[in-house]
C-alpha cells in the first residue's frame, strides 16, 4: 500500500503520539520511515537598531530543531525501527 511515510515531529505529546503511530505503521507495510522537524526562518528581527545577533537566533533555532529530531530518532531506535531524519528550514 505505502513505500514511504513522513512524519513531522516537533517535540510534543501529540507528535511523539504520532510518530509511534508512524513506526508502527512502517513496520506492518515494510515500509521506510523519514521523521522531519521545519525550524521557521521567516522572522528573524534584522533591524539594526535591535542589536540582535541573527546568526545567533539562527543557530538556536537549528540547535533546538536537532535535539527534537534527535529525541524523536531515538524514540524508533528503541521502537527496532531505523528512520531517516532531516531538518528543514523555512
Amino acid at each position: 500500500m505505502y513505500s514511504k511515510i513522513l512524519v513531522a515531529v516537533d517535540g510534543s505529546d501529540t507528535s511523539r503520539h504520532a510518530l509511534q503511530q508512524a513506526i508502527e505503521l512502517a513496520r506492518k507495510l515494510s515500509a521506510t520511515l523519514r521523521i522531519v522537524h521545519v525550524v521557521d526562518m521567516g522572522w528573524l528581527p534584522i533591524a539594526p537598531e535591535l542589536s540582535i545577533d541573527t546568526e545567533a537566533v539562527s543557530a538556536a533555532r537549528r540547535s533546538a530543531g536537532g535535539k527534537v529530531l534527535a529525541a524523536a530518532s531515538e524514540i524508533a531506535r528503541e521502537a527496532g525501527f531505523e528512520a531517516e531524519a532531516a531538518l528543514i528550514e523555512t
